[in-house]
């Protein structure tokens, strides 16, 4: 959580503190179910979304913390009417007073000089400030997932359904957007900035967009600037906008509106990718604590920069899976290095392309940290027994995807407590190793391994990039004499006594940690994992090995049409068999004696 935020929501809670002395919990709850019936913000914005027009929450603010003074002609009532007058969906009023300059007073004006809905946007982290919310007429709330936890978003999230009023749950990454799955609010909003670096990027909502059921409504918060943003959006199936600064620098804000949003679907689908790195609304932004970071998606392809041609994906000459229809470019059908290659067009630009592997169920056959990690545990009779004393608690948390790293991290700890430097760890990496020689090798996947050798010998700069520590992938992968391949991952040090992770190699992490080390264009990224979505988009060649049953279809829907999904030998995982090579092509029969 960033320290803005943190400040923010402790003053927060503190005026909540006073607020409920000066009007008792059991008042404003009566005002709030006294009050007229909610205007139905989602259904506002799924009406227009409906009709296929852009869903537009106008937003109402006087200042920002880091701007200062936005608008100092502030009108409210006027610029509500502006707004409705231009057609926006529905309203957004920001109601806090010491960091925006706003008031529960903007709020009720802007609602009674227009029909449209209106958000409350406030830093709500009390029940009170639900209640407050629907006496002052607010038809929806924000609720910040970063503000909260699992107990206190679904709480909140059913107040407010039960005063008659929308939630939007602003999240930024995947573990938010998880987490706020687990309510059952319509409004997902997706914000694009990120507050380590204020870079604002659209990215950040096309990575998540695929991972947003279709019974919810997606709104992208922050970074909308030009025509050609909307029409990015629009075209990608994201019609639904929060934007305020943008407007409120404007002379006439509903003329601005109108003027953002004046494309239709029709004429925006071809419209030119753009990113900005400036921050747009701060209003926006400063309400996150983990923005997810700018990534790549397919669509930066379709891109009018002109690309080089990308070698297809390597895998046996035999495998038993067809390519699929229409497909020319040999996706699933490539030759081994061996064979003659002279003749491809494509080899001078394939040279030196960047291909990616992830290491766990990829190129080995299982999780290579769990192994590791139980090995560490079980080495002690008192490590033992701390984790039977931990387990009621952490394992409950590794089943849960919101609290998995917690979990997990915990039986890390039990199994390094006392190592207090990275290298005594290494040491431990190195003995552990040694001691499980042919088990380990017994997990290197033969076919994986001979993708990764074709792509040597093709000569693509080849990484792996693992969520385990990279020494023990480093340490396995010199099994197969791949010991000087490139390898990053998890980054660890000390933590409580023991050893913890400092930067998982994770998700959107993943891709960051990639690009800070050179790999900034990726040709062929290979993984078998959910959590890889960002690294698989942002390759221009994605390839799905070994998933899980139950993700193959969520990966037919998020990744390109005709995207390779493979088994390469992982029993108990889907995907479509591919042979070995030395079963690929059987040696021929011997020809009959001559007589």
């Amino acid at each position: 959580m960033s320290d803005i935020l943190k400040q923010i929501l402790q003053r927060k809670r503190e005026e909540v503190d006073q607020r409920q002395r000066d009007t008792p919990t059991a008042v404003l709850e009566a005002r709030a179910r006294a009050a007229e019936p909610a205007r139905g913000f989602a259904r506002a914005l799924q009406a227009r979304v409906d009709a296929g027009q852009a869903a537009v929450i106008a937003e109402v603010k006087r200042a920002s913390p880091s701007k200062g003074v936005i608008r100092a002609s502030f009108d409210p009532p006027s610029i509500a009417r502006s707004y409705a007058e231009a057609g926006a969906a529905c309203l957004s009023v920001l109601t806090d007073q010491e960091f925006f300059q706003g008031s529960d007073v903007d709020l009720q004006q802007v609602r009674a000089a227009c029909a449209l809905p209106v958000l409350r946007k406030d830093f709500i982290v009390d029940p009170y400030q639900v209640f407050e919310a629907r006496a002052l007429g607010a038809d929806c709330v924000l609720l910040i997932v970063a503000a909260l936890d699992d107990r206190e978003l679904i709480a909140l999230c059913n107040q407010a359904g039960a005063l008659g009023m929308d939630v939007l749950v602003e999240v930024h990454d995947l573990d938010e957007l998880e987490r706020a799955l687990q309510t059952d609010c319509a409004l997902i909003g997706v914000n694009n900035r990120d507050l380590r670096t204020f870079e604002v990027s659209l990215d950040t909502t096309l990575a998540l967009q695929a991972l947003v059921p279709t019974d919810r409504i997606l709104v992208t918060e922050s970074g909308i600037a030009t025509m050609e943003d909307v029409a990015r959006m629009r075209s990608a199936g994201v019609d639904a906008f929060l934007v305020g600064e943008r407007f409120m620098r404007a002379p006439d804000p509903g003329y601005a509106l109108r003027e953002l949003f004046a494309l239709q679907p029709a004429q925006i689908a071809d419209a030119p990718v753009q990113t900005h790195a400036h921050a747009l609304d701060d209003a926006d932004g400063i309400v996150t604590a983990a923005v997810a970071p700018a990534m790549p998606t397919d669509l930066v392809a379709a891109a009018s920069v002109a690309v080089p041609p990308v070698a297809a994906p390597i895998v046996p000459a035999r495998a038993s899976v067809a390519p699929p229809s229409g497909s020319s470019d040999g996706v699933l059908g490539v030759a081994h290095a061996s064979e003659p290659r002279a003749s491809d067009p494509d080899d001078a630009a394939a040279a030196q392309q960047t291909v990616v592997f992830d290491f766990d169920h990829t190129l080995y056959d299982g999780d290579s940290g769990t192994h590791l990690f139980r090995w560490l545990i079980v080495r002690a009779w008192w490590r033992r027994l701390l984790a039977l004393l931990v387990a009621p608690v952490a394992a409950p948390m590794i089943v849960f995807l919101p609290t998995r790293r917690t979990g997990i991290s915990t039986f890390v700890w039990v199994g390094t407590v006392g190592v207090h430097r990275r290298r005594d760890l290494d040491v431990l990496i190195e003995r552990y190793v040694a001691g499980n020689i042919k088990q380990l090798k017994s997990r290197l996947l033969p076919i994986a391994l001979d993708v990764l050798h074709q792509h040597r010998q093709r000569g693509d700069r080849i990484v792996v990039a693992t969520g385990a520590p990279p020494e023990l992938a480093r340490a396995i992968l010199a099994f197969a004499a791949h010991e000087d391949v490139p390898v990053l991952g998890t980054v660890v040090g000390p933590k409580f006594g023991g050893v913890g992770a400092k930067r998982h190699c994770h998700h959107e992490e993943k891709v960051r940690m990639l690009r800070e080390q050179g790999y900034r264009e990726i040709a062929i990224a290979y993984s078998d994992s959910s959590a890889d979505l960002p690294l698989l988009r942002a390759a221009r060649k994605p390839v799905v090995v070994n998933p899980k049953p139950n993700t193959v279809q969520w990966f037919r829907r998020v990744l390109p049409p005709n995207t390779p999904i493979l088994n390469w030998g992982c029993i108990d995982r889907a995907g479509a068999p591919v042979a070995p090579a030395a079963e690929a092509e059987p040696a021929p029969e011997p020809a009959p004696a001559q007589r």
